[in-house]
């Protein structure tokens, strides 16, 4: 992916100090993922065009969406109003 692409995807519309924030992003990529930029795991770095994923990338099936569960509804509730009456005898 070329830095310009990274640029406008990750700070779209500011005007930002480029290359020193992409920069420093990508570090902190590399240091999560116990990389480095002169033997790189995953992230190669493409002199002056951009950045390139080099990791065997493995694909798995989407998660399923969990199976509703049939709970008993709980009977509705209405709020207690406390009033005052006085009668006159």
């Amino acid at each position: 992916m070329t830095r310009e692409d990274l640029l406008q995807r990750l700070w779209p519309d500011t005007f930002v100090d480029g290359d020193h924030n992409l920069n420093t992003a990508i570090n902190k990529i590399r240091e999560v993922l116990g990389d480095s930029a002169e033997n790189p795991r995953f992230i190669e770095t493409l002199p002056r065009r951009g950045y390139r994923f080099i990791a065997p990338v493995e694909g798995t099936r989407p998660p399923m969406p969990p199976e509703p569960v049939n709970t008993p509804q709980a009977p509705a509730v209405r709020p207690v109003r406390w009033g005052v009456c006085v009668l006159e005898f």
